[in-house]
């Protein structure tokens, strides 16, 4: 059975931060007809969504035998969607106000897929994030 979330476009939503979810790639179908952010068409996985309503450093962790990959844009084909993260088990980045990011759970090789967690947690931007804010040692 194809998981409800196998495509960009159905995508579970994140309501709120820290978010904690078991989920199966088991089903999957492929995610791309080329090579995207590193993920190829055989790798076959499952989507998540999160928009910030304020910028934040939000970090995305999945299984160590997952890969996980983020992308951003306004809508899911591949013209639309900017890669935020590549393959890693996790990524971390500066999530900016009112921005769409979307995660991409998957197995590699030919895999016929698995269960996994994924763990999204958010933290505040240091007040010194910039040069102009530097603070004076």
């Amino acid at each position: 059975r194809v998981p409800a979330n196998d495509a960009c476009n159905t995508a579970i939503v994140i309501p709120s931060l820290p978010y904690q979810q078991s989920g199966t790639t088991f089903g999957a179908l492929p995610d791309f007809d080329k090579v995207s952010c590193n993920a190829y068409a055989y790798a076959n996985g499952v989507w998540y969504t999160y928009t910030p309503s304020e910028s934040r450093i939000l970090t995305a962790t999945a299984d160590s035998n997952q890969r996980l990959r983020v992308y951003s844009g306004e809508g899911c084909n591949d013209e639309q969607l900017t890669c935020v993260g590549r393959i890693s088990t996790t990524q971390t980045f500066v999530g900016y106000a009112n921005v769409q990011y979307r995660f991409l759970v998957s197995k590699g090789s030919f895999d016929l897929g698995s269960a996994f967690q994924i763990d999204v947690k958010d933290y505040n931007v240091p007040a010194n994030d910039k040069c102009n804010t530097a603070i004076v040692i």
